[in-house]
């Protein structure tokens, strides 16, 4: 058995490339080609039989994402312990990240007994249906805000996100409340998202309107919508916003057959949403950490 690190940013072998597109393309694995990729490849007879992909995420630089896929006949031969080990001893890496479907025993058994922690767990929902709620909320389109609205919006939502991800994969700390949704706002429709608006009282009785809450969607295919993020100012006011959530839902679900989204355990807001909704996931994923 050989193993070879091949490093796309530094060096690109067109030979090898072929053979490693198609290992990925055979298992299934097309969503580890990334261009910026490192590789940790097993051979046997200049057959790949193993692979180990090591990648970093911008948003969250302090992690490397790693992944390890051995084909099924030189599986527990020791290979994906080699490359596990190799991609440990690679400059740079400190930490090492990978997400696995819960349900995938091996992987996650291979993961505890090589000393990664279970750092969070993530579940898929999909909903044909919603309880349907007669309250009435005062919302508005991102896309309406005013300057001071959105910049409070943006502030509330970056601020959730730090608290979200902080425990496993901090946001890099060079992008600030602006550079954050000028690059996430990309993969949201802004003409669905919707905020809370509450009307407060002031000296001359006749009230001011601050936004307190938002539900962002994100991509539509077909009949199916996806929701991104939920979110709001207080953590004491969430049963408010789930009910302001589920009433913004219930209008797109009406205009789309299925509304889906995932939920983080280290989300507190998608969490709540989940034990307000008491529904059940449709896939659930682990992700493992280990400090090298």
């Amino acid at each position: 058995m050989q193993y070879l690190i091949y490093n796309r940013r530094e060096k690109l072998d067109h030979q090898f490339e072929s053979r490693l597109v198609i290992y990925l393309h055979f298992n299934q694995l097309e969503h580890l080609n990334h261009q910026d990729s490192s590789f940790v490849i097993a051979t046997h007879v200049e057959h790949i039989v193993g692979i180990g992909v090591i990648y970093t995420n911008d948003f969250h630089p302090s992690n490397h994402y790693f992944y390890i896929h051995v084909f099924d006949s030189f599986q527990r031969k020791g290979i994906g312990s080699k490359i596990l080990k190799i991609l440990e001893s690679m400059q740079g890496i400190t930490t090492l990240q990978c997400l696995i479907n819960s349900k995938n025993t091996i992987a996650n058994r291979f993961l505890l007994n090589h000393h990664f922690y279970l750092a969070r767990k993530t579940s898929d929902f999909e909903l044909n249906t919603l309880p349907k709620k007669t309250m009435l909320y005062t919302t508005k389109s991102v896309n309406k805000l005013s300057h001071c609205e959105l910049k409070k919006i943006k502030r509330i939502f970056y601020f959730n996100y730090l608290d979200h991800h902080e425990s496993v994969n901090p946001l890099n700390p060079k992008l600030d409340q602006n550079t954050f949704f000028e690059s996430i706002e990309k993969t949201l429709d802004l003409d669905k998202s919707e905020v809370l608006v509450r009307t407060q009282p002031n000296m001359n009785d006749s009230g001011s309107q601050a936004v307190i809450a938002y539900i962002f969607f994100g991509d539509s295919v077909e009949q199916s919508l996806e929701v991104a993020y939920v979110g709001g100012e207080f953590q004491a006011e969430v049963n408010e916003y789930c009910h302001f959530f589920c009433s913004v839902m219930n209008i797109y679900l009406n205009k789309n057959n299925t509304l889906y989204f995932e939920s983080d355990n280290t989300d507190f807001y998608m969490n709540n949403l989940v034990k307000y909704l008491n529904i059940k996931p449709c896939q659930q994923y682990n992700t493992y950490i280990k400090k090298v």
